[in-house]
């Protein structure tokens, strides 16, 4: 029964449908037309004619028989309404069959499952938004959704930036409830856990929240600012060589300690848009995003090198006020596709080490993390825009686990 009834609402838009209640609504049509007629033209009869006996005659060709004589006007319309009351309800049986088989027609459909598929519908969009109402929630790379019902083969898509797009399939029936299992999707989590969802709305949302017990293993890179013409080729470079940069460190770190080994899953992520101006709207982003890191800042040009300028956010990572506000700076060249050494490196292995601390792991998992960061420290001048204050940040997060610090780095 269960079955049967979440299948009607497609049999009742099924063309067989339609062609049943087109087939009633005429004849309900015909019928209500029919049945009044005989009033209609005696009327018109009554109106046309004052001699009695071309009055009589014109009723008989109407109705098959002659209406007795000397009848009053209104007795004529009494007995003409006698006269086809056994037309009419013939007419009315006619009708009721009709609406009977539309009825039948859909009960029929809905049994057998033979909805007929329409292959000029588009299929939902699944469109992944942050629990806090923002309606587009961009996931990492490889995510993918499979859409099943009950009456379908699975359907697979993987999704792009917050979502994810289905064709119609052949097989699917408008009306019909469908699941979403999601695979790949890192430190995310569903915040309504199974829900079921339409096939043939146009748009599935589907609400999602960074796990508290997951890794924020996502670098946001979002617009920089330039002076330079180009921006968009700089800014590609760019992110090819952070990307570079950050994938050669997380297998590094991931390969040679085991406590590290999910750090292999980092992604740098393109964000095409300008990070909003507002902090407090930015730390809500960040804490919406599962992000590790957010990235902006702006490209200028000193003597003939294209310089990156980079304003790291750290979200709720960097307690320490002075965290906060560093501009770390990196060139724009080929040497740097090989270099881990380097301010934006130190940034990630601080932000990676205070992940670790924020999600209760081991001491010994933040110290190899914080271990890392204070070797890639020790390469750098403090002179070099934003060295100092990661290092003292670093100070401080070896401190604060009662780890030895030393007075230099």
């Amino acid at each position: 029964m269960g079955g049967f009834l979440q299948a009607l609402p497609a049999a009742a838009t099924s063309p067989y449908a339609y062609a049943a209640y087109a087939l009633a609504l005429i004849a309900w049509v015909v019928t209500l037309w029919l049945r009044l007629r005989p009033q209609r033209e005696t009327q018109k009869i009554l109106a046309d004619f004052n001699d009695e006996g071309e009055r009589n005659r014109a009723l008989t060709v109407l109705l098959g028989q002659a209406p007795p004589k000397g009848l009053a006007r209104t007795e004529i319309l009494d007995w003409v309404r006698i006269q086809s009351q056994d037309k009419t309800k013939g007419y009315l049986l006619v009708a009721y069959l009709a609406l009977v088989f539309a009825v039948i027609v859909i009960v029929v459909v809905a049994l057998t499952g033979q909805v007929a598929p329409s292959t000029s519908l588009p299929g939902p969009v699944i469109r992944f938004a942050a629990a806090d109402g923002t309606q587009c929630l961009p996931l990492p790379d490889g995510v993918r959704v499979t859409v099943r019902t009950s009456r379908a083969d699975p359907q697979e898509a993987d999704v792009v930036g917050c979502e994810a797009k289905l064709p119609w399939a052949f097989d699917w029936r408008a009306g019909d409830a469908a699941t979403i299992d999601i695979a790949g999707a890192g430190a995310f989590e569903r915040v309504e856990g199974a829900k079921t969802y339409r096939l043939g709305d146009a748009t599935w949302v589907v609400a999602m929240r960074p796990g508290a017990s997951a890794p924020r293993l996502i670098v946001q890179l979002f617009d920089y600012a330039s002076t330079e013409a180009g921006s968009d080729q700089q800014l590609t470079q760019f992110h090819t060589i952070v990307r570079n940069k950050f994938q050669m460190l997380a297998q590094s770190m991931s390969i040679r300690n085991p406590l590290c080994k999910y750090v292999a899953d980092l992604r740098v992520e393109r964000a095409p848009r300008q990070l909003a101006s507002s902090p407090n709207a930015t730390l809500a982003e960040w804490k919406n995003s599962g992000a590790l890191l957010f990235l902006s800042g702006l490209f200028f040009r000193r003597e003939s090198d294209v310089i990156v300028r980079s304003q790291p956010f750290f979200g709720d990572l960097g307690s320490e006020a002075d965290i906060s506000r560093i501009q770390i700076d990196l060139r724009i060249h080929a040497n740097e596709f090989g270099r881990t050494t380097d301010t934006h490196s130190l940034a990630l292995l601080y932000a990676l080490a205070m992940d670790a601390r924020r999600r209760g792991q081991p001491t010994d998992v933040v110290l190899l993390f914080l271990g890392e960061a204070v070797s890639t420290a020790q390469g750098l001048d403090s002179a070099v825009p934003g060295v100092l204050p990661l290092k003292n940040a670093l100070q401080d997060a070896l401190k604060a686990i009662g780890a030895p610090v030393k007075d230099t780095l």
